[in-house]
């Protein structure tokens, strides 16, 4: 047993800090390869930065949001998006100041989550 071990704890702290840290790294990454292909638009009332990879999370969008040029604009929605061959998929994710509620608009769509992220699939290209 790890946690009744000496130094167990200290063990597992180091090693999640470490996936912390690599979570951030491929999140920064994944991030450099999109941020020339991601736009600015409007999802009703919120500003979105909305960008096209397989890939999301909030490292990923954390990292979007640091890398884009966004000359001091607030952006309410990050908005990730990928079509796997039926349906276009989408995962939403709370801005730099936004109150909005990513579980609330994703209702809207038929998907779920919480307010700070939350993902839907429909039918639509919505931007």
């Amino acid at each position: 047993d790890l946690m009744g071990s000496e130094g167990g704890y200290e063990k597992i702290m180091d090693a999640g800090v470490r996936l912390l840290e690599i979570r951030r790294l491929k999140g920064l990454k994944l991030a450099d390869r999109v941020v020339e292909r991601v736009w600015e638009t409007k999802l009703g009332i919120f500003r979105c930065l909305v960008g096209n990879s397989t890939e999301s999370g909030s490292f990923y969008f954390e990292s979007l949001l640091e890398k884009a040029d966004l000359e001091g604009k607030e952006i309410d929605l990050c908005v990730n998006w990928y079509y796997n061959g039926k349906e276009y998929c989408y995962g939403l994710y709370r801005g730099n100041t936004s109150k909005a509620d990513c579980g609330q608009i994703a209702r809207l769509f038929g998907g779920g989550g919480h307010a700070g992220a939350a993902g839907f699939s429909c039918v639509a290209m919505l931007f």
